[in-house]
């Protein structure tokens, strides 16, 4: 246990000697948390172009709730529907409400580039300019999703896992593969250190310096963007722990089978590109097919985006995220062991 300690003494003070890591620690949070979701908050604005075929106070009714609605950020009258679509096929304008005479109903035009999304525009437009109530939608709105700008607070959780995913991963495939290229591993084989008590010690030590970003990020998320927990901070810091886990084990992998820095960040990196895009992080789950859908089981980037969700905006209690966690020291259990495999004949006298 001393040894376990002073090891654990000696990955500190190599940390804080090394300016590089000091930087990152520094510079992730700031920008990832600070900076980064204010390009993610996709809040919703379009433009509309209206054609009056009514020639009643109608049309200037739906142009005044056009204009009320905060989606909706310039509403302009067009002479036909023609020059409107030369428009819209521009990229100029997001929609078309044309104005039937009396007795007809009004004819929404959208630009089709994305499907799921001028599906919704046309919903929410007819709705607007009929003023159909709210309450009859079949939605379910959960106002901590919607809290920020457009879904900015939905992305948040997201960016919380990935700037701890490349905390844990980054700082162990640097300091593995530096120890390597310093023959460090030779020393610490002299003093009988075992492979378990190595990776042991990095995996404890990574997942403390992990999660002591993890709150900096939550403190800044609420200061600049009024972003809180809405479950318990006990459940989501658990959740973390058994990602970062599987995180620090696996730039530990990374590490051991590379003959170089820069092979073994190029893999992480590739590592990380594949696992993010793969995790419904960005995308939804029903837009995969369904063979690369299943492997959201092996993912661990999914596991943890999917507590972070109900956690940090659902208020979902420990006793429902078994799966979760039980995934997530799964596979972060395997790797270890892995490692531990991999490291011993470099720590076998």
């Amino acid at each position: 246990m001393r040894r376990f300690f002073c090891i654990l003494r000696k990955e500190f003070l190599q940390m804080i000697a090394t300016p590089s890591f000091l930087l990152v620690l520094l510079v992730c949070p700031s920008v990832a948390v600070g900076v980064l979701p204010f390009g993610l908050g996709n809040l919703t604005k379009m433009k509309v172009d209206v054609v009056d075929e009514s020639f009643t106070p109608r049309a200037r009714e739906m142009v005044t709730s056009l204009m009320r609605s905060p989606h909706v950020v310039a509403v302009n009258w067009s002479p036909s529907r023609e020059i409107s679509l030369r428009k819209m096929d521009k990229g100029k304008i997001e929609a078309i409400v044309v104005v039937r005479p009396e007795g007809e109903q009004p004819v929404i035009l959208v630009d089709g580039s994305h499907i799921l999304q001028a599906r919704d525009i046309s919903s929410y437009l007819m709705r607007l300019v009929l003023g159909d109530p709210m309450e009859g939608l079949p939605l379910h709105p959960h106002l901590r999703y919607v809290s920020g700008d457009g879904n900015m607070h939905y992305y948040m959780c997201t960016i919380l896992a990935i700037l701890i995913a490349i905390i844990g991963c980054f700082l162990a495939v640097v300091s593995v593969v530096d120890e390597r290229q310093k023959k460090m591993l030779e020393h610490l084989r002299s003093i009988g250190m075992k492979a378990g008590e190595y990776v042991l010690t990095k995996v404890v030590f990574f997942i403390a310096v992990a999660l002591l970003e993890l709150g900096v990020g939550l403190v800044i998320a609420r200061v600049v963007y009024d972003f809180s927990c809405a479950g318990s901070l006990v459940t989501y810091f658990a959740l973390g722990a058994c990602f970062l886990l599987c995180m620090v084990n696996l730039g530990i992998f990374i590490a051991s089978v590379s003959d170089s820095q820069v092979r073994a960040i190029f893999i992480m990196v590739f590592s990380f590109f594949v696992l993010i895009l793969l995790s419904t992080m960005f995308a939804p789950l029903d837009n995969m097919s369904e063979g690369w859908a299943a492997t959201r089981f092996v993912n661990p980037f999914f596991w943890m985006a999917d507590g972070s969700w109900k956690v940090l905006l659902k208020n979902v209690g420990a006793a429902e995220l078994w799966p979760n966690y039980v995934m997530l020291l799964l596979w972060g259990s395997l790797l270890m062991l892995l490692n531990i495999r991999n490291l011993t004949y470099r720590l076998t006298p």
